[in-house]
């Protein structure tokens, strides 16, 4: 009896399904994974035989599918989806070239197993809906994802081979972070934008004219095999569905380019959960420092300005020989003017620098980074008395911004780029000077500026009637309006009982090679991490600080990274707190950071002696 009924089933399936086919198709595929398996192999040691064999699994079922179309005659209709699979898997070895055994074994399972469903899907729809409104309804618009999902692979891919990198998640936090205006110009000025738009074009009427012929195609009719070669296609789904529960592929495994598409979102929930738990740890911070003295800090204004894009190397004042920066050039002369010459960013992308410099994390004390156990400088301001103010010519309000729980607490908050957005008005840094008088004065106070300062596009830094000498450059010309700012900041707050100016930008750029700030490694020079950083003491308060003037001579010859401000800050104010290790501030005797050990990229590179990518980022 059951001899005979597996008789039948064979013979059933033999109207509907080629071994042959599917042999040499299994042969094919198994020989390329091989392949790419032993030249993997090269660098990669590790063995995960489970994972092997699952994806091994996984090919097999693919060729079982194209047994199926094979002898149904359908294989020209159904080709193009029947590939996808491998169209995804190439993509991702050229768009992350850095690719492990695990990852190269999971990619296969994944894009095989999504694959086999829409495999179903797009068999059913053309082979077994009438041919009514509805079914052809479904059957152009199916063809029309497959035919989008081919055009957004090709694009990936021509964007690697015209800029030399792929989209990682340096480049979604980039894009996350940016908005209309700098987004147009790196699309077109840094990324061949033009050329990627005409090839885009190309490739959507060359996949526009295969998927018209697809849906002109008239398949040959199953009649009752529909339904048993419907089930045969469908039937790998389960035994993999099982197989990656199993194996965790679903929980720790997803493809590379799903994690990327997620960065932004993961971002978004790190600030959610960091202002859902904020209330919370504030009452902490609160009851850890009312144990402290309540006296603690100096009186009078401090001002700290943050720069952006801000390469020492165009600066007169570090020996460049163009006079870019003559007002800072001229507080070299003054007494109380201290200019670090090892200063360096601890990442080249904004939020990543706030994110340690306006707390008291760092590269440096072995937590994980993130928006997590953190403690705000304006938090811990604001309990010793200071009234502060977040004066910014920069996107606070973005949704995928990290700055915005980090500041949100200062007395006044003032985004000039968020209401421009909203008045369809262009700002310049120099309209901070106006919300800056608009502060009342108060006996303890600290203004933090957020420039705009050399921001690519450069031209779009300084107003178009802004005069610089002929022979300046748009960077250059950036620089001289950069410094024409802190000259009227300066003047501005020393009237207003100024105790301390400090500059410090976010990070520079790679403007001798024609590049902006990319971390990634194909994109990375070293000059992006090479900020000016300066401080200046008033008189009065140098005079009463000679122990403080000792430290900062000390101090400006020191190698510091830009994620040490808080420690520093606090020094000069005379803050003492217990969220402040003295071996973290360039003011103390057993400061840990020389040129051995100073990190960047959130501890992925060290800052001299680069050989490349030591560990990933932030952990």
């Amino acid at each position: 009896m059951f001899s005979h009924v597996l008789r039948s089933l064979m013979r059933s399936l033999s109207s509907v399904f080629s071994p042959v086919a599917a042999g040499i198709f299994a042969a094919g595929s198994i020989g390329v994974f091989l392949a790419f398996v032993l030249f993997l192999g090269r660098i990669d040691k590790g063995s995960n035989p489970n994972y092997f064999i699952i994806a091994l699994i996984a090919l097999m079922f693919w060729a079982w599918a194209f047994g199926f179309m094979a002898r149904c005659g359908v294989l020209r209709r159904h080709l193009p989806v029947l590939a996808l699979p491998a169209a995804f898997i190439a993509m991702e070895m050229i768009n992350f070239p850095f690719c492990t055994k695990l990852q190269f074994y999971c990619r296969i399972y994944h894009y095989v197993f999504y694959g086999l469903i829409l495999l179903g899907v797009d068999f059913v729809i053309a082979q077994c809906l009438p041919k009514n409104r509805l079914g052809t309804l479904l059957n152009r618009a199916e063809l029309l994802l497959v035919g989008f999902l081919y055009w957004i692979l090709s694009l990936i891919v021509v964007n690697v081979f015209l800029n030399g990198s792929g989209i990682d998640n340096d480049a979604m936090i980039a894009i996350s972070q940016t908005d209309a205006t700098e987004g147009s110009y790196y699309f077109f000025h840094e990324n061949h934008g033009l050329a990627l738009l005409l090839i885009g074009a190309a490739i959507a009427l060359a996949i526009g004219g295969i998927v018209y012929c697809l849906w002109r195609l008239r398949p040959p009719a199953l009649e009752g095999k529909r339904r048993l070669a419907v089930t045969g296609i469908l039937l790998p789904v389960l035994p993999l569905l099982l197989l990656g529960i199993v194996s965790n592929q679903f929980a720790y495994f997803m493809p590379l380019t799903w994690k990327t598409l997620m960065v932004s979102q993961d971002y978004r929930m790190q600030k959610k959960r960091y202002a859902e738990k904020r209330i919370a740890y504030m009452e902490y911070v609160k009851r850890e420092l009312d144990k402290e003295q309540k006296d603690t800090g100096s009186d009078g204004l401090f001002a700290v300005v943050i720069g952006e894009s801000a390469s020492r190397r165009y600066m007169q004042c570090y020996g460049y020989h163009l006079p870019t920066t003559p007002f800072q050039q001229s507080l070299l002369e003054q007494p109380g003017m201290f200019l670090f010459r090892d200063a360096y960013a601890c990442h080249v992308q904004t939020v990543k620098v706030l994110s340690l410099m306006l707390t008291n994390r760092n590269q440096y004390d072995g937590q994980k980074l993130g928006l997590t156990n953190l403690v705000s400088v304006i938090d811990l301001l604001a309990h010793y008395g200071y009234r502060t103010a977040w004066l910014s010519n920069q996107n606070m309000y973005t949704q995928d911004s990290w700055t915005t729980p980090l500041v949100e607490t200062a007395d006044v908050r003032v985004s000039l780029k968020d209401y421009g957005k909203r008045k369809s008005k262009t700002f310049y840094d120099l309209d901070l000077l106006k919300e800056a008088d608009k502060l009342t004065p108060a006996k303890r106070e600290v203004v933090f500026v957020h420039l705009w300062g050399n921001h690519l596009p450069y031209q779009s830094t300084y107003p178009p009637d802004f005069q610089a000498p002929a022979e300046f450059s748009a960077y250059d010309k950036s620089m001289l309006y950069n410094d024409y700012v802190l000259k009227e900041l300066f003047d501005f707050f020393s009237k207003r009982n100024l105790k301390m100016m400090m500059y410090i930008p976010d990070h520079a750029d790679g403007v001798s090679v024609g590049k902006g700030h990319d971390p990634r490694p194909q994109g990375y020079v070293h000059e992006m991490v090479e900020i000016p950083f300066w401080v200046y003491l008033a008189p009065d308060y140098a005079a009463a600080h000679p122990e403080l003037v000792a430290k900062l001579k000390t101090a400006e010859q020191r190698v510091i990274t830009n994620d040490l401000i808080f420690n520093l800050l606090l020094g000069i104010m005379k803050i003492d707190n217990r969220f402040t290790e003295s071996r973290y501030s360039p003011l103390s005797d057993d400061y840990l950071l020389t040129r051995d050990n100073a990190l960047t990229l959130w501890r992925r590179r060290h800052v001299f002696n680069d050989t490349g990518e030591i560990g990933k980022e932030g952990e």
